[in-house]
Order: structure tokens, then sequence, then C-alpha cells
């Protein structure tokens, strides 16, 4: 009995401890199970990151991401097959743009990237970028395009303001790109016109964040123009070539397009391509010829400045329709030919041995032409600071033949001569600089039917004018016609005019070549004005140092037998009309003038009209608006 009741004794002491034994190796079972899940989650999750890319082509599921991404698109893009890994390029096949009416915008055999996925998130060197035999159907209207449409909310936002950057904010750095497009093409096409161009051959590399600049681009391709008659069968014009260079912003570390630089070379470029960029500013349009030559340009943000140097620009059988603008005419010149340098900004014109040459007139120029100067000639004083020299001539009969719609000339006249010569320049001689400015139209001959018509001198402009220590004077300066004579001479402090005039003879003399439709001016104008300074006052100084001096100006113009008659309003006929103009003022210190008093006073037999100045006026060379 003592034995079975150790027996039990012992065991109700260690069935507590194996019962813990137990449970204690079952949680260490469970929690060695627990710790062998954790790397195989681990490997599915990283599994899942890694063909991540890759399950978006599998699933099919990249045109919702088009879609989200593109959202703002008018229209759709889509991609047939797409191939993404993390470990290899990515690469688009067939790619599909079309606009919301359905209509295709742009397709693409293949675009693909010379770096792996995984590279875009860890350099900001994107590699290259292979664009293969893209096509772009590009419609043109009046008021925009396709591609303007489609692109509407994309422009808007990059129209609007841009707020000036802090100074002190980072700037984003672009990442470095080369785009390769091979064996590209277009087609253009226009509302207005049985015209299409073809664009073929384009191959353009575009370079971002270069050593040389933010951004060049080489372009080259071949253009035809091809044309659908009534029946609708396409003749393709012989085709021309273009190539085009372009630096943004050289020199430059980041691109703000404050400057450009560009080498355009054309061979036999149909000159027919300005029509769609010509109808957005004189409506329906048509354009001819072809273009040779090479020119290089540059542009300046901060001047807004152009300058160009033409090397032979050749320009053969140039043609221009503009119903809008020249009615049922047609502009016709066989040869057009430029060479030189030209630069052209908001203050300035520049010119360097710079010739352009055509069958219907000749221009050359050599100097600057300082525009600020010029618009503030009078109040300063002062003539142009750098010498300038331009002539030409213009084969006035061979202008006015292209023209016989627009100018409205007789059915049966026939233009046989006539021309039109200019020169404008200015020198500086032993301290004293002139401007001389010539006009002269000439020869102009006729025949209607059989009549002979010769006006000989329409019109003839000489005028001087010199500058001395800051004082400006019109030496000379003579407008003859057979029909205005005007006189005269001035400077600063005095000047005077006088003016004789026939309309009778200027209805006559223009009758005979354009068709008045019974339109008739008659009345001969007698005139003179002028201004003078007031006796006493000293004029020793030159005008931007003179003190404040008063100065008269007026003028008389008497028109007698005026005669103005309109078809469908009643014929206006006086005996006399007077017309008196009187101003009092200051010449005041910085060569500006006030006028404290003015009117104008009109007689017309016992009718008499009179108009006042209401409020002084603090400078009449700058003030923009008067009141009466």
């Amino acid at each position: 009995m003592s034995r079975r009741k150790d027996f039990d004794d012992e065991f109700e002491l260690t069935e507590p401890v194996r019962q813990s034994e137990s449970a204690s190796a079952d949680g260490s079972r469970s929690a060695r199970r627990k710790r062998r899940r954790w790397p195989w989650l681990l490997l599915v999750l990283a599994a899942g990151v890694f063909f991540l890319p890759n399950m978006v082509g599998w699933l099919g599921i990249q045109q919702r991401a088009i879609d989200y991404a593109m959202s703002d698109f008018n229209g759709t893009i889509s991609v047939e097959q797409v191939s993404l890994g993390w470990l290899q390029p990515i690469r688009l096949a067939s790619v599909t743009a079309v606009d919301a009416a359905g209509n295709t915008l742009f397709v693409a055999e293949t675009v693909a990237s010379a770096k792996p996925l995984y590279w875009f998130l860890t350099s900001s060197d994107f590699g290259q970028f292979d664009i293969q035999k893209p096509v772009a159907y590009v419609q043109l209207r009046p008021d925009g395009s396709n591609f303007e449409d489609a692109l509407a909310k994309y422009i808007g936002s990059a129209t609007r303001p841009i707020e000036t950057p802090d100074p002190g904010a980072a700037t984003t750095t672009m990442p470095k790109l080369v785009v390769n497009v091979t064996d590209g093409a277009a087609v253009v096409s226009t509302a207005t016109s049985n015209q299409t161009w073809q664009f073929d051959g384009l191959n353009v590399i575009a370079q971002l964040n270069t050593n040389d600049a933010p951004l060049i681009v080489d372009a080259q391709c071949r253009v035809a123009t091809v044309i659908l008659d009534d029946n609708g069968l396409a003749t393709l014009q012989s085709p021309g070539g273009l190539a085009v260079t372009a630096q943004v912003d050289a020199g430059q570390k980041v691109m703000s397009f404050n400057s450009a630089d560009m080498m355009l070379e054309t061979e036999n470029l149909p000159l027919s391509l300005c029509a769609p960029m010509l109808q957005r500013f004189v409506g329906p349009a048509n354009t001819s010829g072809s273009m040779n030559g090479k020119i290089l340009a540059a542009y300046n943000g901060p001047d807004q400045s152009v300058s160009l140097e033409v090397h032979q620009l050749s320009l053969q059988g140039l043609g221009i329709v503009a119903p809008e603008l020249i009615g049922s005419d047609r502009l016709m010149i066989d040869n057009v030919s430029a060479q030189g340098n030209l630069q052209v900004s908001p203050a300035m014109i520049a010119a360097q041995q710079f010739k352009l040459q055509s069958d219907v007139g000749k221009v050359q120029a050599d100097g600057s032409f300082d525009l600020n100067q010029l618009a503030s000639l009078a109040s300063s004083g002062q003539l142009l600071d750098e010498p300038f020299q331009m002539d030409g001539e213009v084969d006035l009969a061979k202008l006015i033949r292209m023209l016989p719609s627009t100018l409205q000339l007789h059915k049966d006249l026939v233009i046989n001569s006539g021309n039109v010569t200019f020169q404008a320049g200015s020198r500086n001689e032993n301290g004293i600089r002139r401007m001389v400015v010539n006009l002269d139209t000439a020869n102009i001959n006729a025949r209607r039917g059989s009549q002979n018509i010769d006006w000989a001198k329409p019109l003839r402009l000489v005028g001087t004018i010199k500058e001395t220590e800051g004082r400006l004077a019109i030496e000379d300066m003579r407008c003859i016609s057979d029909f205005l004579t005007i006189v005269g001479s001035a400077d600063m402090h005095t000047g005077s005019f006088v003016a004789k005039g026939d309309l009778d003879k200027l209805m006559q003399s223009v009758g005979q070549f354009v068709d008045l439709q019974g339109m008739k001016l008659a009345g001969v104008l007698d005139g003179k004005f002028g201004w003078q300074v007031e006796t006493g006052v000293a004029l020793a100084d030159p005008p931007h140092l003179a003190r404040d001096f008063p100065i008269q100006i007026g003028g008389n113009f008497d028109v007698f037998n005026p005669i103005i008659e309109v078809p469908g309003i009643t014929r206006w006929q006086q005996q006399k009309m007077s017309v008196k103009l009187t101003a009092a003022g200051k010449s005041l210190t910085g060569n500006k003038l006030q006028l404290d008093q003015g009117g104008i006073q009109i007689d017309i037999g016992s009718e008499q009209l009179v108009a006042k100045l209401a409020e002084p006026v603090s400078d009449a060379f700058t003030n923009e608006a008067w009141n009466t």
C-alpha cells in the first residue's frame, strides 16, 4: 500500500511539469513556423514589386493608366503593346492619338528607351528615347488647328502669367535626355485650300541639358506639295529639302528662353508652306514659289531683337493670292534675292551691307537706325548718332500692273512705265550732322485705247535736316508736284512754310489711271503756317540749355471753290472755305513744348466752326490726348 501511495504521489507531482513542458514545446514549434513564413512573405512582396511593371502589360491595364495620366487631353491616346520591366528598357508599340471626333492625330510604330526602367529612379541621365516611324496628321484653320484643339487645356495652362520666381529658391534641373526621331512623316492640310503638304524623311535629334545648351535640336526632312483637282486626283509637286539646327540659351545651364540661335538651310523648299501661316493674319491665302539659301538667325530676349545673317537667299516664282487683302489680284515676282546682315528690335534697325533685289525693285542699306532717337527727334534736338544709308528703287509700272483690282484701275488701261526712287541717309561733316531724304516718282506712262497718258513728275520730296550744337534746322524742305507744292525751312525757334495745291488737278491726274466711280474733289489751296519765338528772347544757347521762352504758332489756309461730289450724296460746293490755326505756349527746358491755349476756326460762307483747347497741354510732343 505504501508503494502504491508513493507512486501516486510521484505521478501527481510530475504531471503538471510534463504538461508545462508540452505546452512550451508547442509554442516553440509555432514560433518557428511563424519565423519560417516571414521570408516567404518578403519574397512574395519583393516578387510583386519586381514584376509590377510587367504586370501592367500582362494584365492589359496600360490603357487605364494612360487615360488617367492624360485626362486633360481632348481625345484618346492608346498603346497596343507595352513592355515594362525594372531591368529592361521601356518599349511601347503601335502608339496612336486621336482627337475628340475620332480623327487620327499621331501614330508611331515604336517608342523605346535605351535605359532600363529602374534607371529613371536613380539617375538624372535618362539616356536616349527612339521614336520609330512617327506620322502626324495636321489640319490647319484660320483660327487654329486640330492639335491646338486636342492640347487646348495644356496650352491654356502654359499661357497663364508666370509668377516671378524667388531668387533664393532652388532651380529645377532638367534631366539629360536625347530624343531621336527616325524616318518620321507629317501630312499638313488646311480647311481653305486644295493643297496638302507631305513631310517625309523626317529625322530629328533633340538633346536636353547638354554641356553646350539646355536644348539643342537638329532636324532634316523633305517637303512636297500635293494638289487635288476638282475630280479628286492628286498631283505631287517636286519635293524640296529643309534642314534646321537650333540652340536655346547657349552657354547656360537653365533653360529660360532668353536667347536662341538657329541655322536654316533650304533647297527648292515650296513657298506654298507659308499659306497656312499667312491665313491667320489675312484670311484665306495661297502662296507659290520655291526658296533656296541659308540663314543664320539669333534671338535675344532681353533686347527683343532678331539678328539675321543671310547667305544668298533666293526666291523663285513668288506668288501671293489673298482675296481679303488684294481682292482678285495676284502678286507675282519672278526672282527675289537677299544677302547681308540685318538686326531688328523695338529700338533699333541696323544693316550691314544688306541688299534686297527683285524684278520689281531693289533696296540697299548700311548703318544703324535708332527708332527711339527718331521718335524723339523734335524734342531732343539731335539727329541719329550712328551714320546710315538706304537707297532703293521700285518699278512702279510692274507693281501697278499686278494690282488692277486693288487700285481700281480702268479696265482698258495699259501701264508702260513708271518708277520710284528714294534715298535716306545721315552723315557727320566737321561737327555738323545732316540727314537727307529724297523721294522721286517719275515717268509714269500708260495708254487707254488710242489715248497716250504721260505723268512726268507726279511727286518729288526733298528734305535736309541739320543739327549743330544741339540745334535742329530744316535747311530745305520741298514737296513738289503738279497738284501740290510745299516749300519751307525751320528750326526750333522759327519756321515758315507755304503750301499751294489744286484738288481738281489731282483728281484729273489720278482719274486718268483710276476709276473714281463718279467721285469728284475740287478746290484751290493757298496757305501758310509756321512758328515764331517772341521778340526779345535770347536764342544764343542750344535748346536743351535755353530757359523757358514763349512761342506763337499759327497757320492760315484758304480753299477757293471747294467741291465734294460722291455718288449717292448731295453735292457740296462753296465759294470759299477758310481755316485758321492758332496756338500759344512755351518751349520748356528739356525740349518740351507746352501749349497754354490753342484753337481752330473754320469759316464757310456765313457759317463758322470754332474749337479751342479746354485745358493746357503739358507737352505737345508726347501728349496722346488733347481735350477740346
